[in-house]
Order: C-alpha cells, then structure tokens, then sequence
C-alpha cells in the first residue's frame, strides 16, 4: 500500500501537535502552584503562629516497614510530637495514646520510602498524619497544627 506524500506530512504534523500538547499539559499539571492542597497551605500558615511549649504532645517513637513494591524491605524510625491548640487537647492525645501510636504506625506503614524523598513528600506525611490525629479530636474541639519530627532516619 503506497501513502500519498500529503497524507503522511499531515499525520506527522499531527503526532508533532499531539506531542507538543501533552507536553505542555503534562507541565502544566505537574508544575502548577495554583492547584496547592489547602489543607497543606494551612499547615504552612499556622507555624507562623506564636509557640507555646507546653501545646506539644510527645507521641514519642516509632520504628516501622515502609510500604514498598519490591522484596527489598525500608525501615522509617522517628520521633514526633504535635502542637495542639488547647491543654484539653493535649490531655486527650494522652488519654487516647494508642489510639494516636496506632493511627501514626498506620499512616506511616503505607508511605513508601520514595514518596519521602519527593520535595513535598514529608510536608504531605505530616499533613496525613494531621487529619489522623484531627478525626481523633474532633469530639473535644482540639485540633492539632504542627507534626514535629525530633529524629527521622529511612533505611
């Protein structure tokens, strides 16, 4: 079957155009700082905020397998602690503290060890573990604002 020379310029052009479109919206998808999570914006924002020591809740230390698609086992080991925004909140996160260490050793078993070496992949973590602990305080009115990760070590 013999192509006519007009017939194969045009399907070129086209896989050119189709090409060149996908690259762009792919970029544009990709690089966008409009579409920000709010939730992560919030996260942002409230570390401005004035710091009161004793809002800190030490939800002490944890060592966990990472979620991986290989046979090649990570380990996460961490210290974190969360800023609340009333003592109420903190009396509860200790009340609650195996609630909170089993939603926290949760979160972290299903990251996997590359979402954490993406620039954003620890502020995302932290704001997973934040709505974990927020559905833990919802009852109180508490609400926590800040993960603090005294130690953070991926092996």
């Amino acid at each position: 079957m013999k192509l006519d020379a007009k017939l194969v310029v045009l399907l070129i052009a086209v896989v050119a155009v189709a090409t060149v479109g996908s690259a762009f919206l792919t970029s544009w998808v990709f690089t966008s700082r409009e579409g920000t999570v709010p939730a992560v914006e919030g996260l942002v924002s409230a570390r401005s905020e004035s710091f009161d020591p004793e809002l800190v809740w030490n939800a002490g230390e944890f060592t966990v397998n990472l979620a991986s698609n290989t046979s090649f086992a990570r380990y996460l080991k961490t210290n974190m602690s969360f800023r609340v925004n009333t003592k109420t909140a903190v009396n509860e996160l200790e009340k609650r503290r195996v609630q909170v260490q089993d939603r926290v050793i949760s979160t972290l078993r299903m990251t996997a060890a590359v979402e954490l070496q993406q620039p954003d992949g620890l502020t995302l973590l932290k704001q997973r573990l934040l709505d974990e602990i927020n559905q833990l305080l919802a009852s109180t009115g508490g609400r926590a604002y800040d993960v603090y990760l005294s130690e953070l070590i991926i092996q």
